[in-house]
């Protein structure tokens, strides 16, 4: 279930957004889609202002109109076609015009809580990068970082944005499965990590993420040893469109 929300967090810039028209949600598993919204994670958004039109196969975006109640007559939204004389109005069900957005700044405060920081999550890049606080793993204490993308990321640690959080790791919303690591912390994907504890909450796989720490702080061990230099080694590489 939360892979449909976390592959649009990519999607969100700095002023937000995430945007799911009634078409898109309805595309979505029905029960999926009513435990979002138990959680909230799904809020409506403004009606849309233009529509795709349903007039013929051409399938064009089209602003709505409204035609207010007259003479006893209910209001009515239609679309007005201008491209073809054999369409002219067409009507529009005022459930088309539904929108909903994911609320990304719930959903870390829920991963905040989740986790037990004890931290009320701050926004470092708008919609984009939170820090939820610090937990102690393995005997130290860590940064706990939410990054809606590894392209994110990658531009945050670029610009310094978060060289001032001690021993960070990096929870992903969207990235390729699996544990990386890069030359400042350990990156996990969140889809490995969440699970739906019940209709009404979600909760953290605490034990598998201890695990992925472990086994990143023994491979550092191993590396110091050895005299290998992690902060050559551990950095992304791109491959096509995306840092692995």
């Amino acid at each position: 279930m939360f892979e449909l929300i976390l592959n649009r967090f990519s999607s969100i810039g700095p002023e937000g957004g995430c945007i799911l028209s009634a078409e898109e949600l309805a595309a979505w598993p029905h029960d999926d889609v009513v435990a979002l919204k138990r959680l909230n994670l799904l809020k409506k958004a403004s009606p849309a202002k233009a529509v795709e039109c349903k007039g013929c196969e051409e399938s064009c975006l089209m602003p709505v109109h409204v035609c207010t109640e007259q003479d006893g007559r209910p209001a009515r939204l239609f679309v007005a076609c201008d491209k073809r004389e054999d369409t002219g109005r067409v009507l529009i069900e005022p459930a088309a015009l539904e929108q909903w957005q994911v609320d990304i700044d719930l959903f870390v405060s829920l991963l905040a809580s989740t986790l037990d920081t004890g931290h009320v999550p701050d926004e470092i890049i708008p919609q984009q990068v939170f820090y939820l606080g610090s937990l102690t793993i393995n005997g130290k204490r860590r940064s706990v970082i939410f990054v809606s993308d590894n392209e994110t990321l990658i531009s945050s640690l670029e610009e310094g944005l978060l060289d001032r959080y001690p021993h960070p790791f990096f929870l992903v919303a969207v990235d390729p499965s699996g544990s990386q690591e890069i030359k400042n912390g350990a990156v996990f994907s969140l889809r490995q990590l969440l699970i739906l504890s019940d209709k009404n909450s979600f909760s953290f796989d605490r034990e598998t993420l201890e695990h992925l720490i472990s086994l990143d702080d023994g491979r550092n061990v191993k590396a110091s040893l050895s005299g290998t230099n992690l902060s050559e080694e551990n950095v992304f590489r791109k491959e096509g469109q995306k840092w692995v």
